[in-house]
């Protein structure tokens, strides 16, 4: 599956849950390494890189996902696998990993962060 794929799939599994989600990556607004959504919820609020395949991040989307975790913002790697995601603790730890059934959604990726957060 391509990562717009993914993408859009990953995006309305989580507008389901009546959060909002943003594209930034790759419109006009851009940065090079921005995360490619920005969701915005009552359960969380943070930024997921989201990747397909083999696919691993870029120099500087590492810099910039542990920039936003500095400044105190939320960033994962969501990647895609047979029957559903990994979310990965890219910034802070990368062993860290919690696999999902089908796809997250808001409130699943806030639980994932309280946990890893509470143990850090």
């Amino acid at each position: 599956m391509s990562e717009t794929n993914f993408r859009l799939r990953v995006q309305a599994a989580i507008e389901r849950d009546g959060a909002f989600v943003v594209k930034l990556h790759g419109s006009r607004f851009g940065l090079a390494g921005l995360p490619d959504l920005h969701v915005t919820s009552r359960d969380w609020t943070g930024w997921l890189e989201l990747k397909v395949g083999s696919e691993e991040l870029t120099p500087r989307q590492l810099f910039i996902g542990k920039k936003i975790i500095r400044a105190g913002g939320s960033w994962f790697v969501l990647r895609e696998t047979v029957g559903g995601c990994l979310l990965e603790d890219a910034g802070v730890d990368p062993q860290r990993e919690w696999a999902c059934r089908g796809l997250p959604s808001a409130e699943w990726i806030a639980s994932v962060e309280r946990s890893c957060r509470q143990t850090a």
